[in-house]
């Protein structure tokens, strides 16, 4: 079997539909032979499902080279692991200067082998190790919609095969609004994915979704960063109305007390959709610093970085 050290690795980007800026970006595997579920498959067949899922995630983490969010895909089955088959993942991530609160492990199919309660259990012991979960593949996998509604998710990805049917689809327009009602209600994000078209990336911008990825707006690469902000423009074909003011743009300041650490700063920015920067004011509510979301994270997330900065106000790190 091919050692998930020996296997490359394309990030792709997702994008905030709100901001225009990328929130996170995704590792995905690209073995110099075969295909990831091939390689898991083998991986299962010789009982090392868990050590080669978990490498590759391993394997991700040594190839990033960004300070966002990062994305490592997981299979359901490796949910049945034990805690301790996720040391070495913590390991590397320490090594990183990386936290587990910046990580967000997309949970994919198959989910149908492993019963409901353990795979539950498995997300909540992931939780307790302070990694972020996303559900992936919805619509496209066999994911039980008990487990949905139970699983401890921050984001749930729902498939290109939904996609393609917008806009003119009505059935896949009201699987979206579902989900949107869901995640709306439960707190939760809905990412589009597999977006290849300009009309699918109106569409659900049109419906709500705040999050997307896919191909028309950054495809995976190995070199270099994606594209910092989403250019392409929303389409539209209403007849033009009246011109827009500037305060038809704006939306109120993400705001901190002036006080606050550097950690509680980096919580808010290393959130999925999260704003472009922090502005910290005092007990009046007046603005006594700033701080830019790109050179803030490049700080923190950098070569001891954490170590240096966590407990400290972040004022020192903010403009004034």
């Amino acid at each position: 079997m091919k050692s998930p050290r020996a296997v490359r690795f394309a990030f792709q980007p997702l994008y905030s539909l709100h901001t225009g800026g990328v929130v996170a970006h995704e590792a995905l595997a690209r073995p110099g032979q075969g295909t990831v579920p091939e390689l898991l498959t083998e991986a299962r067949r010789e009982g090392r499902l868990a050590e080669v899922d978990l490498g590759l995630a391993i394997a991700a983490v040594r190839q990033d080279e960004t300070a966002l969010p990062l994305h490592l895909n997981l299979s359901a089955r490796t949910l049945a692991a034990p805690a301790a088959m996720y040391d070495d993942l913590l390991a590397e991530l320490g090594d990183a200067g990386r936290r587990t609160r910046d990580v967000v492990l997309e949970i994919g199919p198959p989910f149908a082998p492993l019963p409901a309660d353990r795979a539950l259990a498995g997300m909540r012991t992931l939780t307790e190790l302070g990694f972020r979960l996303a559900l992936d593949g919805l619509g496209r996998g066999d994911l039980p919609l008990g487990l949905l509604v139970d699983a401890p998710v921050d984001l749930v990805k729902l498939d290109r095969t939904v996609l393609r049917g917008l806009p003119d689809d009505q059935a896949s327009v009201a699987v979206v609004e579902a989900l949107l009602h869901y995640t709306n209600r439960t707190g939760t994000r809905l990412v589009a994915t597999g977006v290849e078209t300009d009309a699918q990336l109106d569409a659900v911008r049109g419906l709500g979704v705040r999050i997307a990825q896919g191909n028309l707006l950054a495809p995976p690469t190995a070199a270099g960063p994606a594209p910092a902000l989403l250019t392409r423009p929303q389409q539209t074909t209403r007849a033009p109305g009246p011109a827009q003011c500037v305060g038809d743009f704006l939306r109120p300041a993400t705001t901190l007390p002036e006080s606050a650490t550097c950690d509680e700063v980096r919580e808010v920015l290393a959130a999925a959709d999260a704003p472009s920067g922090v502005v910290g004011v005092d007990e009046l509510n007046r603005p006594r610093w700033s701080v830019d979301r790109t050179r803030f994270l490049v700080a923190v997330t950098g070569p001891y970085g954490h170590a240096l900065h966590a407990k400290r106000p972040a004022a020192r790190l903010a403009d004034t």
